[in-house]
């Protein structure tokens, strides 16, 4: 059955048809004595006209047992709700995602998604080997000291990807990572406090998030805009060393030789309801995490072996592997994807 809208002052019929997220034609087919090329437009404010209900677009009245008139909001379709980007980022380059998440969309990346076959190595840093094969072997044994603990073995399909030799960037998506990361106390934290609903921890009162936006949107989801300034969360928890069984947590697991510090997060709204009748709402939210599994200059210079230092530890070792793979002999770096769907229901009671 179809549903009603109330006209408010100062409403057009296009003003409602982008409101309400449904076509002009729609409208004016369920309403034939519209006149919408004729001052006042056929309308007064108080004045009811038809709409369809499935793409109806905020405010819905209806008749509870308890009062007689509740208000429904739902949302109208998915949209870009958040964003985090990691703010050391230097742009270098303006990568084209062709996934279907971003649909082509432009993501300014750095240093670290680039690849070579002519590159010398930074002064002070000597090669692992000159060999292609031992230098394969050398950085897979990463995941000796930085995924020993990783059943699932998601690391090593990751290596694995990288070792293909691409000559262009690929994407790569991994349920197992997937699962890993929802898992993730960080992620966790990191979720909770892009929603900030009232006692979560950790939170800014300073920087409203999503429920503090909902609120000042009177609780329709369909006119909050998107929110940027989100920190970036990382996959660093635990004890590390450049040595196989010392490490611990995602030094451990893979997750951080995999992503580590994550580079941009998207945020989508999936589902929404709010009644206020319940007085709470219920937010579905997809996270998306990209990374490029890839190693820069500054890398090297953090975790390669320097000249001078006879190191016998596997992962300077290995670093320098991955590093001269990638700028040396042509490897192309990978986008590391994520997905996270996540479920919230808050009271407003109170609010």
């Amino acid at each position: 059955m179809p549903d009603t809208y109330i006209v408010q002052t100062g409403d057009s019929l296009w003003g409602i048809s982008k409101k309400l997220g449904v076509s002009f034609q729609q409208i004016k087919s369920l309403n034939p004595s519209l006149k919408p090329r004729s001052p006042p437009y056929g309308i007064s404010p108080g004045d009811v006209i038809v709409v369809p209900p499935a793409q109806r677009r905020g405010e819905i009245k209806r008749t509870c047992e308890k009062c007689n008139d509740c208000i429904v909001y739902q949302l109208a379709k998915p949209f870009l709700i958040a964003k985090a980007v990691d703010s050391t980022i230097v742009p270098t380059v303006s990568l084209k995602v062709r996934d279907d998440v971003l649909h082509g969309g432009i993501m300014p990346l750095g240093q670290d998604i680039t690849h070579s076959s002519s590159r010398a190595l930074l002064d002070g840093y000597p090669a692992t080997s000159n060999d292609e094969a031992t230098l394969r072997d050398a950085m897979l044994r990463l995941l000796d000291v930085f995924a020993f603990y990783d059943r699932d073995e998601m690391a090593k399909r990751l290596f694995d990807k990288f070792l293909e030799k691409n000559g262009q960037v690929t994407i790569f998506t991994d349920d197992g990572l997937d699962m890993a990361v929802q898992a993730s106390s960080n992620f966790i934290a990191f979720s909770d406090r892009t929603l900030a609903a009232p006692g979560t921890n950790g939170t800014d009162p300073t920087k409203p998030r999503i429920h503090q936006r909902l609120k000042d949107a009177g609780w329709d989801i369909n006119n909050v805009k998107t929110i940027e300034g989100l920190g970036v969360p990382a996959f660093n928890e635990g004890t590390k060393t450049p040595a196989p069984l010392f490490n611990s947590g995602d030094w451990a697991n893979g997750l951080a030789v995999m992503i580590n510090g994550v580079q941009y997060v998207y945020v989508y709204v999936e589902k929404y309801s709010y009644d206020s009748c319940k007085g709470k709402y219920e937010i579905g939210l997809k996270f998306v995490l990209y990374d490029v599994f890839g190693l820069d200059d500054d890398d090297l210079r953090e975790y390669g072996v320097a000249r001078g230092v006879d190191s016998i530890f596997l992962a300077p070792r290995g670093i320098t592997a991955w590093w001269q793979l990638q700028h040396q002999f042509g490897y192309a770096p990978v986008l590391t994807r994520a997905v996270v769907h996540k479920t919230y229901t808050v009271s407003t009671v109170g609010q």
